[in-house]
This record gives structure tokens, C-alpha cells and sequence, in this order.
């Protein structure tokens, strides 16, 4: 704990820290708003499902670009630069009036415009720490950052219940672009030092081709690392799974805040210990280990399927999920070169965008067959199995490095 205070007093943290903070409070609620609002003016569900399918596809497809862009440029001024574009496009909501015939169409392209550029900085945030910060920060700084993303999202559903009720469209605007204009200020006042990239001697276009390259050179490696992703498309699974079961079963809606609520209080929980797991285990096995707790605890929810303990399920993912993802970011930390971690990240966003979207296709088919209730032990399954090829893919790691030795 004394050497994450210490680290906090660092400008070049608490300001980076800060503005991640204000960047997350202010789309999040923003993004909320922007959805209830829309509902609110009439727009079906449907249409607003399919705004979420065109920003996810969208946000897929500019990725390569993006994280090749990430590459090449200073990681600080893109994540001002993405700042700025999305708070400015707020700025047409507060022109508009909530009645005009252009409102609805306008919240839809700031939706998307949030959609991308969020994605667009979370991508660019892990390259920028790794670059900025040195490696005995690493693990203190994830402990920092997750307990800021946990207690600000946890805020931002708690405001968004209360200014859903009180707010317009116009002051949840005004909210955007003040605390946006915040964060992009405390994104430009953190002390940064870029390193020597050598990357202007090639075109953007060969630093483009050269990303399918860099995974080759170490296949292995990233698809071990690929595997882990599945944690992520794993919350996202059943943030859509856990409500549709609940609703099947003529729960109340109190069952789904606490779900959400274990969530938060877990991965707090895990932010506040996670620096000691960092530096006391071996990042590759954290990441395995993780998979398997997850795939244990998905079974054991399939069989005992209620209500509660979802709830006290939700509390034990919220401890376990976030693991693997910030043991995945260090260990890139500490394995692959600066020059590379936008276009790296940037295949692996791909990779578990992917799964996340077959496995929405996983409910819809569960759905229509009147199953929902399978789907907690068939993820099981899919993360059992996720796991036993991250052994396998280590042990092949591990056998090419003693070969390699012998020779």
C-alpha cells in the first residue's frame, strides 16, 4: 500500500489516473443517457440494438488503422485528440433543442462517435502506460487503475438512476463536454516521454502490413495470450445471459442491480490486492488460473441456478475476471517491444470482439430454443477448454525454449 501512495504522489500518475477517471465518468454516464434518451423519444429497441451492432462493426474495422496510428504518433496527444472529437460532438446536443426532428439522428451519430473513440483510447491507454511508466510501476498502477474503473463505474450507475430522472438531454451534454474537456486538459498536463520507435522510416501502409508479421514471429506467444482474451467476452456474455434468465424467471430488477453490484464490490476488491498477486506470481500461470477459476464457477452456477447465487457468483467474477486482463497487460508490459503494443493490441481487440459476438449468436440460440438456462455451463465448457489449450500452448512454449537451449 505505501509504494501505491507513493506512486500516486508522482504528477505523471495522479494526472494520467485523473483524467482516466473524468474521461470514464463522463462517457459512461453520457452513453447511458444517450440510449435511455433515444428509448425515451421513441426509438424501438430494436433500432438501438442494431446502433450498438454498426458501432461495434465500425469500431472492428478501424482498429488496424487505428492501432497502426498508435504506433506512429505520440500515444499522449491521441488520447487528447480522441478526447476532444467525442466532447465535441456532444456540443451538437446541447445546439439542438430535445424536440427537434434532428435530435434523434444526432444522438445516434454522438453514440457512435463516443462508441469508437472510447474503444479507440482504451486500446491506446495500455500502449501509453507501458510507454510513460517503468516496469516496477506496472504493478501498482494496475492496482490504481482498477480501483478508479470499478468505483467510477459504480458511481456512474448510481448518478445515471438519479439524473436519468432529473436531467435533459442538453445538461447531460453540458456534463460531457465540461468533464470531457477536463480529462483531455489532464491527459495534456502528464508528464510523457516517448520513446524511439523507428517507425517514420516505413509508410503507414507498411507499418500496416507489418502488424500480421509481428504476430507470426512469436505464434506461440500471442496465441497463448489470444486464449486469455476470453475473460473479457466472458463479462460481456453474461451481462446479456444474467438479465435474460432473470426476466424468463419473473425476478425483479433488485436481483439485477445486485448482480451488477457483486460485480463492482468484487473487482474493487481485486484492484486493492492485485498488485501483490502481480508480484508474487508468474503473470502466465495468473492467467491460466483465472480461466479455470471462472470455468469452476460457471459449472457450479449452471448446477445452482437461483437467484442468489448469481448474486454471489457475480461477487467471485468480479474478484476472478479482472485478473487475467490486467495479467495479460503486464505481461505485454514486460514481453513485447513499445514500437509494437498498438498494432498488438489492436489484434487481440479483434480476436475477442469476434468471440464476443458469437457469443451474443450462443443467447440468441439458446433463446429461441427456450434454453436460456444452459448457457452458464456450456461457457463453462468453452473456458475449460480455453484453459486446457493455454496449458498446451505452454508446454509447447516451454519445450521450444529448452530445445532451443540445447542447442
Amino acid at each position: 500500500m505505501k509504494t501505491v501512495m507513493t506512486l500516486l504522489k508522482k504528477p505523471r500518475v495522479h494526472r494520467y489516473l485523473a483524467g482516466r477517471a473524468t474521461d470514464m465518468l463522463s462517457a459512461s454516464l453520457f452513453t447511458l443517457a444517450l440510449s435511455w434518451k433515444m428509448l425515451e423519444g421513441g426509438v424501438s429497441g430494436t433500432v438501438v440494438a442494431l446502433l450498438a451492432l454498426v458501432c461495434t462493426v465500425s469500431s472492428t474495422l478501424l482498429t488496424p488503422f487505428a492501432s497502426t496510428w498508435m504506433d506512429r504518433y505520440s500515444r499522449r496527444q491521441i488520447l487528447v485528440q480522441v478526447k476532444l472529437v467525442s466532447t465535441a460532438s456532444a456540443v451538437s446536443l446541447i445546439l439542438l433543442p430535445e424536440s427537434h426532428t434532428l435530435t434523434i439522428p444526432a444522438m445516434m451519430v454522438v453514440q457512435w462517435v463516443y462508441w469508437v473513440c472510447n474503444d479507440l483510447s482504451w486500446t491506446c491507454g495500455n500502449a501509453f502506460v507501458q510507454e510513460n511508466y517503468r516496469a516496477d510501476e506496472y504493478a501498482p498502477l494496475s492496482s490504481l487503475q482498477e480501483m478508479i474503473l470499478q468505483g467510477f463505474t459504480l458511481l456512474s450507475g448510481a448518478l445515471g438512476l438519479w439524473f436519468l430522472s432529473v436531467w435533459r438531454l442538453d445538461q447531460f451534454a453540458w456534463f460531457a463536454v465540461i468533464t470531457g474537456s477536463v480529462s483531455a486538459l489532464l491527459y495534456q498536463l502528464t508528464p510523457y516521454r516517448m520513446q524511439p520507435r523507428d517507425l517514420n522510416q516505413e509508410s503507414f501502409a507498411q507499418s500496416l502490413r507489418s502488424t500480421a508479421d509481428i504476430f507470426r514471429a512469436r505464434r506461440e506467444f500471442f496465441l497463448f495470450v489470444a486464449l486469455s482474451c476470453l475473460s473479457y467476452p466472458m463479462l460481456t456474455y453474461l451481462a446479456k445471459l444474467v438479465p435474460v434468465y432473470l426476466s424468463e424467471g419473473s425476478y425483479g430488477g433488485g436481483w439485477l442491480a445486485s448482480w451488477n453490484l457483486g460485480y463492482g464490490l468484487g473487482a474493487l476488491l481485486c484492484g486493492a490486492g492485485i498488485a501483490v498477486l502481480l508480484r508474487r506470481f508468474n503473470l502466465k500461470t495468473l492467467m491460466q488460473s483465472t480461466l479455470l477459476g471462472l470455468s469452476v464457477l460457471l459449472f457450479v452456477m449452471g448446477a445452482v441456478l437461483r437467484p442468489e447465487t448469481l448474486v454471489v457468483g457475480a461477487l467471485l467474477i468480479g474478484l476472478l475476471n479482472p485478473i487475467a486482463r490486467i495479467a495479460r497487460a503486464n505481461l505485454l508490459h514486460h514481453e513485447v517491444p513499445v514500437a509494437q503494443r498498438g498494432r498488438i493490441e489492436g489484434g487481440l481487440k479483434i480476436f475477442s470482439t469476434v468471440l464476443q459476438s458469437i457469443s451474443y449468436l450462443l443467447i440468441a440460440g439458446l433463446a429461441a430454443i427456450d434454453r436460456i438456462e444452459w448457457g452458464f455451463t456450456l461457457f463453462a465448457g468453452v473456458l475449460m477448454a480455453f484453459y486446457l489449450a493455454m496449458v498446451w500452448v505452454r508446454w509447447r512454449m516451454s519445450s521450444d525454449s529448452t530445445a532451443n537451449a540445447l542447442l
